[in-house]
């Protein structure tokens, strides 16, 4: 009972910072039915948080409705949804986030997420806000390095790359780290801001104090696994943006180019885990 009583707290604090809570992985089967189509069962990939110097550029890509932030910051991945709810095809997914603020508090948005699934750009359009486009993204895991590449239909392409060999992270490092990924994530859905849940709020220890997805995986290291590396974005072909893929002259492709890296990861998640969003107070 105690050992059960420990795999369901942890997992409890999982639901809140970004997973929602699966069956024991011994014995118990998983209910088809009670799962949301969009169930995910085991994932991984890569993370890079980076800073970049481009303000002019930052400005264009972050949507009006938030506030520049103090720090220019960007939080790109890579994601291989590997192995999702029974009926729901996997697939692959990039994404690049711009630190804002909204209501003079940090939050992150999407301003890119090229997907390879249809169904899973629709859905995440319509029911996260969130702005999903088509486009071919890999994934490889070669340890110590684990990279993904993606390329969207006008051509532009990104590269994420961690190299986790010999890594070791220093104590500002992870403490940055920490306090990014409790950072919100907040998106416009049909004209109204919405916060996620399932990916990005941190849930709270006795403190107060939000638990990180780094807290988590020292918690739960049989079922998430963390590696830290050294990082590294880069971006390929720098034609000029056509009208079909941005109203601006702008490109997170081309414009956001890093001029430090804060950190960089490659995580593996077998909590099973599902996304939504819920409108955020007027």
């Amino acid at each position: 009972m105690k050992k059960n009583g420990k795999l369901l707290f942890i997992a409890l604090i999982v639901l809140s910072v970004g997973v929602t809570l699966g069956q024991s992985p011994k014995g118990a089967k998983r209910n088809q039915k009670a799962e949301p189509r969009y169930t995910y069962h085991e994932t991984d990939g890569v993370v890079i948080y980076y800073e970049t110097e481009n303000k002019e550029a930052y400005r264009k890509l972050l949507s009006d409705t938030f506030d520049m932030p103090d720090r220019l910051y960007v939080h790109a991945f890579i994601s291989d949804f590997y192995k999702m709810k029974a009926g729901t095809p996997p697939y692959k997914e990039a994404a690049v986030f711009l630190l804002g603020k909204y209501k003079n508090k940090e939050i992150w948005h999407c301003i890119t997420m090229p997907v390879t699934s249809n169904e899973s750009r629709v859905r995440g359009i319509w029911g996260l806000g969130l702005p999903k486009i088509m486009g071919d993204v890999k994934f490889t895991r070669k340890d110590p390095v684990y990279a993904g590449n993606v390329t969207i239909k006008s051509g532009h392409k990104m590269e994420l790359r961690v190299d986790t060999k010999d890594y070791k992270i220093n104590k500002d490092e992870e403490k940055l780290l920490k306090e990014l990924s409790v950072i919100p994530k907040m998106n416009i859905r049909r004209g109204q801001v919405i916060e996620m849940f399932g990916a990005g709020a941190g849930s709270r220890g006795k403190s107060g104090a939000k638990r990180s997805i780094i807290d988590l995986a020292q918690m739960a290291p049989r079922r998430m696994t963390l590696k830290f590396g050294k990082g590294e974005v880069t971006f390929g072909n720098k034609k000029e943006v056509s009208g079909k893929d941005s109203d601006t002259n702008v490109h997170p492709f081309v414009d956001l180019e890093p001029s430090k890296i804060l950190g960089a990861y490659y995580l593996k998640n077998t909590f099973t885990y599902s996304l939504g969003g819920r409108p955020t107070a007027k």
